[in-house]
């Protein structure tokens, strides 16, 4: 081959990757690219054409309309990767305002990639002739380039390529690696901008832009957290309770960890609003032009359960749903922003995720990292370098603007059921419960729009809820099980997928797995052959995801499911186990009340029960142990969300002892607790 037809080919080649390199580089935040392709191009155009320009932008900053000029030729030049009609009128009208035309009238636009196959330019004429224009050829782009490359003398043509090969640091096969990267980053940030553009209500049969769902929440870091703390034990619980309902002055917009410096971990609790925080601040960095990669860290902790590094589980999770892979130097260099959404979820995995995200960002300190976790169980240790932060409730004010925002969205003919919504939301009880968590109030706007009484705490809302999608199902869709089943069968699998939590590695969440405990246990409620009872378990699957409750992937080839929210498997799992023998509720309580992953679930448990088993073998544990258990705070939480609080004379006499000690962490404890049962009756 000659050495002409040899840099007739590399140009073709570099031309292709800087299409390529330039289209990526400005979404992916890598570097501003064209600012310095304005250099190179004027040396690329005074070679080709045998020009004589100048960047003019070096000796005035932000030069008006035009980039590069030949004085002689009296020719402007645009250097843009912008190839739209709009911006050729924008340029003409830069160069008649600044009278850039007395110097250089003849403007020609380059193109940093492919040009428009046409283009509509007004008359030359309404610029009174000032302007010099063709748009057949005064529009270049990186094919024109090519072809009058073609026509060079030999010996300027190979200069042109050694120039070129010295400033993009050319290497033909390490640089089709780099378009291969860019072309795979363009096509997963494509993906997550529409997986992260909306955000589900759940039970809703649609998607909401998230631009006009999201509601705005508020955030307090750790210091002004402690300074709080101190002031008075009291006010404190009053004031950051994760239950409470209400905030502070002294707080952040969430939407402002990306403006601050360094990592982060976001706690909140359940349905407190963290992962549609994931889904703003990926939208909010890809407005930003920042190159983000968010994931979810339960699907993290399932692949190193499997045994792969963080790294490569990191890798696998971002792109599970799509059919390539990141190579291992993609994540570190490509990418600004990491969003790891739900440490809590993680099992007995967690301290094992946190300690290896921490020598992630201790290793990757160009990187800035955001993870969120619930507060209860969560372990500081492993990412205490980090800053943190806790959502706060959110206010009335916001209350108010999200309830009426969700509703018009839902409904436009709105206003009768929000006053419906707004007569009871003035219920101190249920202004605190709606304050909880956008969830919760979402839950709510949804009952308030057809006028459903949602009841004065989160049990009653949940039961509300459920019967409403339930009932809802019945109308619109032809039945395939009895109501009674469907809800059996979602409890016993939602109780199934919280008891597999640290097993997710394998197949325990898939079709099958659940199909098979499901089908057994609607076997002997049912008192049917096994093989109906299956059978009848795999509609109640189905007919769950189609209302939107449960969500479907693929593992090792294979169908599994989540639920969209935790905290809804959490309620019906806690459903299943109200509803088992006394026995087995003490028998499980000993062998889990430790397990941070059962909190929220033991809490609803014991809200959900009406013979008090629960409550009475935590109260037996806390007695029988030397040192406290903690677990009448858990009996006193779970009665609190209770319709009709009856509390036992023995857990009061336990929570006031410790409500007088001197130990100032059970103080607050207790009376965080004292305080949840308020206006609760005592029996012997």
């Amino acid at each position: 081959m000659t050495r002409s037809h040899t840099d007739k080919e590399q140009l073709s080649s570099m031309f292709a990757f800087l299409h390529t390199y330039l289209k990526y580089s400005g979404k992916l935040n890598m570097l501003d690219e064209n600012k310095v392709m304005e250099d190179i191009m004027c040396e690329v155009l005074n070679r080709v054409y045998g020009w004589h320009l100048v960047n003019l932008n070096t000796k005035e900053k932000n030069y008006p309309g035009i980039d590069l000029g030949d004085i002689q030729q009296k020719l402007g030049i645009q250097v843009t990767a912008d190839k739209t009609s709009a911006k050729i009128q924008y340029t003409f009208s830069k160069v008649i305002a600044h009278e850039v035309y007395e110097t250089y009238p003849h403007i020609k636009m380059m193109i940093l990639g492919e040009k428009q196959s046409s283009y509509t330019i007004p008359e030359m004429g309404q610029y009174g002739g000032k302007i010099v224009f063709d748009a057949k050829q005064d529009v270049l782009d990186f094919t024109d380039l090519l072809e009058a490359c073609s026509c060079m003398e030999a010996n300027a043509r190979h200069e042109l390529v050694e120039y070129l090969q010295a400033e993009l640091d050319w290497n033909a096969e390490r640089t089709v690696a780099r378009v291969d990267t860019y072309e795979k980053l363009q096509r997963y940030l494509e993906e997550q901008k529409k997986e992260n553009s909306y955000i589900t209500v759940l039970g809703v049969q649609r998607k909401l832009p998230i631009e006009k769902a999201w509601m705005r929440l508020n955030i307090i870091d750790e210091k002004d957290l402690r300074e709080k703390q101190a002031q008075t034990q009291w006010e404190f619980l009053k004031k950051y309770d994760e239950y409470s309902g209400r905030t502070s002055s002294d707080t952040y917009d969430v939407e402002t960890l990306l403006m601050e410096t360094g990592n982060e971990v976001v706690l909140g609790g359940p349905g407190m609003g963290k992962s549609t925080m994931c889904k703003k601040l990926f939208c909010q960095a890809d407005a930003m032009q920042i190159a983000a990669g968010k994931v979810r860290l339960w699907d993290v902790a399932r692949y190193m359960r499997d045994g792969l590094f963080f790294e490569a589980a990191l890798r696998k999770t971002m792109t599970q749903s799509m059919d390539f892979e990141f190579d291992k130097a993609d994540i570190a260099r490509s990418f600004s922003l990491l969003i790891l959404d739900g440490l809590d979820e993680c099992g007995d995995y967690r301290r094992i995720v946190a300690k290896e995200i921490a020598i992630w960002g201790f290793g990757h300190p160009e990187q800035k990292i955001v993870v969120t976790s619930r507060p209860i169980g969560y372990d500081a240790t492993e990412l205490s370098e980090f800053k943190h932060y806790q959502i706060l409730p959110i206010d009335e004010w916001q209350l108010d603007s999200f309830a009426r925002q969700l509703m018009e969205m839902i409904q436009p003919d709105y206003q009768t059921n929000y006053q419906w919504f707004s007569d009871r939301i003035k219920n101190r009880d249920i202004y605190r419960l709606a304050c909880r968590s956008p969830l919760i109030l979402g839950f709510m706007v949804q009952l308030s729009l057809k006028q459903k009484e949602f009841g004065t705490n989160k049990i009653c809302l949940y039961q509300a809820i459920l019967d409403e999608w339930l009932h809802g199902s019945s109308r619109e869709n032809k039945m395939l099980l009895w109501e009674t089943d469907l809800s059996y069968g979602i409890e016993a699998i939602a109780y199934y997928m919280m008891s597999k939590a640290d097993d997710a590695a394998g197949d325990a969440y898939t079709k099958n797995k659940m199909i098979a405990y499901a089908g057994d246990f609607l076997a002997k409620e049912m008192e049917c052959p096994l093989a109906k009872a299956r059978k009848a378990a795999e509609k109640c699957l189905e007919f769950w995801l189609q209302r939107g409750i449960l969500d479907k992937g693929i593992h090792k080839e294979q169908e599994c499911f989540l639920f969209l929210h935790l905290n809804v498997g959490e309620y019906l799992a806690a459903c299943f186990l109200a509803k088992r023998s006394k026995d087995e509720r003490r028998k499980w309580i000993s062998d889990h009340y430790r397990d941070n992953i059962w909190q929220e679930t033991l809490r609803m448990a014991i809200a959900c029960e009406t013979d008090d088993a629960m409550v009475q073998e935590l109260i037996a544990i806390e007695q029988r142990n030397e040192l406290p258990e903690g677990t009448v705070f858990l009996a006193a939480e779970g009665i609190g969300e209770r319709k009709d609080k009856r509390v036992p004379q023995e857990l009061y006499d336990q929570l006031w002892k410790y409500a007088f000690g001197n130990n100032t962490y059970l103080c607050e404890k207790a009376a965080q607790a004292i305080n949840h049962l308020r206006g609760a009756k005592v029996f012997a």
